[in-house]
């Protein structure tokens, strides 16, 4: 990162600082969002995309024609190419313009660049290069900036346009790149705008905006701000300097976010400098989504019932469980709780919270409202024979486990508390927990009937916590100034937190296609309806009461059951998440699988914008066959095995073709099921060529499927 940021500050002064050059703005050369140049004519350039792509290209590869846009078009490549971590434009143009600007800028290979060189001009290159000419257009003194005639002065510039309107038309990944260049004290190296918006919406707690207005609640709400959100008011002056002049409020919130966790009286033990990418800390908020308006964490935060559906090999199990995770660790988030573990995870913690938290349930053909909800056991009736005994099944076992732990938390707190007005609640909340201790245990232990008091129920004893803390509140505010307490030890404030934001619960139902989810669900879509309101069930007349806290996620190939076929009831109660193949998250995985492998990681880097391009070429000729569609694109988890594979053939050409043999070609043969045996084989073959492996010749015996 320091080499990329060395590289383009050399480049400003090279380029765009002192005497003119054709990147210079006169009167006589302005430079057009068209390139059109007085002394240049790109008439021939047609309106269509591919076409203006294929013209650049022929440019750049050229040595005479065009010399002038040529060398233009090269110094913005070679922009595109240093932000950008892989870096295949190198291999695809190895003509001398380029190497001169290497060497111009002394660009050698020993730099990471900033993030995914897909966020910014992948699909869109052409758009891509007219953004970034714009940019330096304005840089150099065009459109009523000022004259640039130093470094500094050619970066504010910049700053300055790109944070006003007049950049409305130029990519935001472009814009936020360049921001970054010009002020990496001050912003993030970060092109995509969702992961701004995530991250924003993951630390929501550092930067807690309560708007100053006669609304009681919300003065309320400010004065009680924890201190966290308090430590940001000592950032806010910094925001008002020139480089965050008329910058989106994003940008400034990730700054205050920024120097919250930095802060040393944070106890966040986090380093300066440290990235939002960082282990932990991306946990938090990153997620593999192409939604827009919200993001999955809030649709799930919102519904608190979700389905992830696709293709097979699209990470809907491992999106289902990351989700959970990033409600727990919101969660502590939002409390200031273990913000040491959240931001710092080791496994052996987080493994114990999703056990604790996060129930998984793999549904099949044979999965019932027995198995689910409630079913039918025989046992021993005492007399020689056998009788039948309503058993709970796998929700309400779990519904069970939530209850005690919740009523645990708060006899926890009750215990350190003496007061007798408290004696109902602490007999209601202790004979509730013997009464589960007894179910779990099969015991016929006896338990005092609750049916003798004012609480009969979880809804009561709610309601008679929050008079009681309402009341208790009163009493501190008016005693406050003779018996202060801190917030970290204040017992009412633990309960009020557990009344309103209690832990969150994931039930995550794996596969819910390969089996009747109308039958098996039965009285949920009821309970889910009406939260906390108990619903009896067909079997054992048990009490089915689904809390505010249970998420429910399920996962589902709708390669095998069309979402078509879901009835209404199940279609209204949960969001559907269309988790389709993505580029950006195969090139995550894949730099996953090879880890510290740096041979591998060589041969797959200098490949991957051609690999990735062609696995995008490969869905779309699937997608485009009228008898299969979107549903039967292949996932990026199978296509990320070119990882191992590429690590025992030592040979990136050759994983490809034992990757097609041994898993793309068989699936697309089981996909193909229905055609003619002609057909079968020229749709294959369309396939082939797409995926660039046409007439490849391959050694295997290097490979060994382990």
């Amino acid at each position: 990162m320091e080499r990329t940021k060395s590289l383009f500050n050399k480049f400003v002064k090279v380029c765009l600082v002192g005497k003119p050059s054709f990147l210079s703005y006169t009167e006589n050369n302005p430079i057009s969002i068209e390139f059109d140049w007085t002394n240049i004519d790109l008439s021939k350039l047609k309106d269509d995309e591919y076409k203006k792509k294929e013209q650049i290209k022929n440019i750049l590869k050229s040595d005479n024609k065009e010399k002038s846009l040529k060398n233009l078009l090269e110094y913005a490549l070679w922009f595109l190419d240093l932000v950008g971590t892989e870096r295949s434009f190198l291999k695809t143009y190895t003509y001398k313009g380029l190497e001169n600007i290497c060497e111009k800028c002394e660009k050698g290979t020993n730099y990471t660049g900033i993030g995914s060189s897909r966020q910014v001009y992948s699909g869109s290159k052409t758009s891509a290069y007219l953004d970034v000419l714009r940019v330096w257009k304005y840089a150099k003194g065009a459109e009523g900036a000022e004259s640039a005639e130093s470094a500094d002065a050619v970066k504010q510039n910049i700053l300055s346009f790109v944070n006003s309107d007049q950049s409305k038309e130029i990519q935001e990944p472009i814009k936020n790149a360049f921001r970054f260049l010009c002020a990496p004290d001050y912003y993030e190296p970060i092109f995509s705008q969702s992961a701004k918006r995530n991250i924003v919406e993951g630390f929501a707690a550092f930067y807690d905006e309560v708007s100053v207005s006669e609304n009681k609640d919300a003065q309320k709400k400010e004065k009680e701000s924890d201190d966290v959100n308090e430590k940001h008011k000592t950032f806010d002056s910094n925001i008002t300097d020139s480089p965050f002049k008329n910058a989106p409020d994003i940008d400034k919130k990730i700054y205050i976010i920024r120097k919250v966790l930095e802060s040393k009286n944070g106890g966040y033990g986090l380093e300066l400098n440290f990235s939002f990418y960082d282990k932990g800390i991306v946990d938090v908020w990153k997620e593999t989504s192409n939604l827009k308006e919200m993001s999955e964490i809030q649709l799930l935060e919102y519904k608190k019932a979700m389905v992830l559906y696709g293709p097979p090999g699209t990470s809907k199990t491992h999106g289902a469980k990351d989700l959970a995770y990033k409600l727990i660790a919101r969660h502590y988030i939002d409390r200031n709780e273990n913000l040491d573990k959240v931001l710092h995870p080791y496994k052996e913690w987080k493994d114990a919270e999703m056990e604790k938290y996060v129930h998984t349930l793999q549904m099949h053909v044979n999965y019932s409202y027995d198995d689910f909800i409630a079913g039918t056991a025989l046992e021993p009736d005492g007399n020689g024979g056998m009788k039948s005994v309503p058993r709970k099944g796998d929700l309400l076992k779990f519904l069970d486990e939530i209850r005690y732990n919740n009523l645990k938390d708060l006899k926890n707190i009750l215990d350190t508390i003496e007061d007798d007005t408290l004696k109902e609640i602490k007999d209601y909340i202790n004979n509730s927990i013997e009464k589960i201790d007894a179910e779990q245990t099969l015991s016929n232990k006896a338990t005092s009937d609750n049916n003798k008091t004012k609480i009969s129920s979880d809804k009561d004893l709610q309601d008679e916590l929050k008079k009681w803390v309402e009341n208790q509140s009163e009493d501190k505010g008016q005693n406050e100034s003779t018996s202060p307490q801190s917030d970290s030890n204040d017992p009412i404030k633990e309960i009020k937190d557990l009344l309103t934001n209690p832990h969150p619960y994931v039930l995550i139902l794996d596969e819910i296609n390969r089996t009747d989810v109308s039958r098996v669900f039965g009285e949920l879509f009821s309970a889910m309806e009406y939260r906390n309101k108990p619903i009896k069930t067909a079997i054992g007349d048990y009490d089915l009461v689904v809390p505010d806290n249970l998420y429910i996620i399920g996962t589902m190939n709708e390669i095998d059951f069309s979402l078509e076929h879901i009835d209404f009831a199940l279609r209204r109660r949960f969001v559907w998440v269309d988790k389709g193949f993505d580029a950006e998250a195969l090139a995550d995985i894949m730099k996953i699988k090879w880890d510290k492998d740096e041979d591998t990681k060589k041969k797959l880097v200098e490949n991957m914008e051609e690999y990735i391009n062609q696995c995008e070429a490969l869905n779309k000729k699937i997608s485009e066959e009228d008898s299969l569609g979107e549903n039967y694109q292949i996932g990026h988890t199978f296509f990320a095995e070119i990882v191992p594979i590429c690590k025992q053939t030592k040979d990136y050409k050759q994983a490809k073709q034992v990757l097609w043999q041994i898993s793309i070609k068989p699936t697309l043969d089981a996909y193909c099921g229905s055609m003619s045996e002609g057909e079968k084989k020229e749709f294959i073959g369309k396939c082939e060529n797409s995926f660039g492996i046409k007439n490849q010749q391959v050694n295997n015996n290097n490979f060994t499927d382990d």
